[in-house]
This record gives structure tokens, sequence and C-alpha cells, in this order.
């Protein structure tokens, strides 16, 4: 299934890559991007607890405008996806993903009021799922020396039906419609839920398979 994100990128690319390249004429590094998005988002937490919701969205916006520029950045100042600087910046890249991801929801069911706070843990409870297999695989493929992928990030991951791009949408449109909060979270979650069970699969059929090939090479030895 091709995947909004995959789908938007070569609209989207060319202007970030722009926009990276007038940030770095600055003199600012990829992990000086992330850390003002993190910013953002932290800034956007007060913003949703107080129902402002208009703020709450512009800095959502500017955060993830800084989240697609800093990767280029990223790129251009590191080829090696393996060195110390690159494999920091992934983490530090993915940590502020969570940060406002799931600060998001627990400050707008907060902000919202009792109405919100089951699906908000709904939500939550899929996003740890999802998170616990994001960074599982990443650890599996490391652990077989890079064998099972071709990744050229920093992190390997398996793409889910709900992503960056859903993600932005979900946020977005709560803000613009927030009565609409807890029916938005709750079909969100069984998106996130639906994708936490599939990377798993996922993960146990390369694991299957990879299980069969060192076997075979043992058994050839």
């Amino acid at each position: 299934m091709k995947l909004l994100d995959s789908q938007l990128k070569p609209y989207i690319d060319p202007y970030l890559i722009k926009i990276s390249d007038k940030f770095r004429s600055y003199g600012l590094e990829a992990n000086d991007v992330t850390l003002i998005g993190l910013f953002f988002a932290i800034l956007t937490f007060p913003a949703l607890l107080f129902k402002t919701y208009w703020l709450a969205l512009i800095l959502i916006l500017l955060n993830r405008l800084m989240d697609g520029i800093d990767g280029f950045i990223a790129r251009s100042e590191e080829k090696d996806i393996r060195s110390i600087k690159r494999q920091f910046g992934g983490f530090f890249d993915i940590f502020s993903d969570f940060v406002l991801y799931s600060g998001f929801v627990l400050f707008f069911a907060l902000g919202y009021g009792v109405e919100g706070y089951f699906a908000g843990l709904f939500l939550l409870f899929a996003y740890i799922l999802n998170a616990v297999c994001f960074f599982g695989y990443a650890l599996f493929t490391t652990s077989t020396g890079g064998q099972i992928t071709d990744v050229k990030k920093s992190f390997a991951f398996l793409e889910g039906i709900a992503e960056g791009t859903e993600t932005i949408i979900y946020m977005v449109t709560c803000c613009i419609v927030p009565f609409l909060f807890p029916a938005l979270t709750f079909i969100f979650a069984l998106m996130c839920l639906v994708s936490a069970i599939l990377r798993f699969y996922n993960i146990y059929k390369i694991y299957k398979t990879f299980s069969k090939q060192s076997q075979k090479s043992k058994n050839s030895d």
C-alpha cells in the first residue's frame, strides 16, 4: 500500500530542500533545527491545555516544518548513516516526534475534559505498541548487521497505515474542529493499532525468513 508520505514527498521535498539550504547558510546544523522543532512542540502543550487551538495549530505546523528540514541538513552534513552524529540525530529526531505525538494527545484530552479521556488513553496505548515495534525493528536490523534491510536512514523502520502525514492530518483536523476530538482520536487510534499489528506480523515474517536462511547456512557449513 502506497502511503501518503511517499506520495507527497516528490511535491514537498523540493521546497524543503530550498528551506534547508537557507538554514544551513545561517550556520544551523540538523540537531539545532530539531531542537527548535522540539521547542515549538513544547509550546503547543499549554496552547492545547487552555484551548487556544489556532495557536496550537501554528506551532504544530512549525514543528513539522522543522522536522522536514532537519533530515535534509543531516544528510548534507554527514553521508555515512552509521556515523555517531547521524545515529544521534536520528534518535533525537524520533524522540522529538514522540514528544509532540504523545503530548498532543495528553494535553488536548486534559483541556477537552472527561469526554476525551478514553479516546486519548486508547491512542496513547496504540502509540506505545507502535513505538515498541518501531524501535524493536531498528534493534532487530542492527543485531543482524543490517543484512535484512537496505535502509538509507539512521533508523530502519517498517511502514504502517498511520505515518507522519496521517498524524499531521489528525492533529490539524483536531485543532480545526476540536469538538470532534474524541471521535477523531478513536478512529486514529484504531489506525495506529492496526499499524502496530501489521508491523509485528512483518517483523515476525522477517524473523522466520532470516532464521531459515541462517539455518541453511549452518547446514551447508
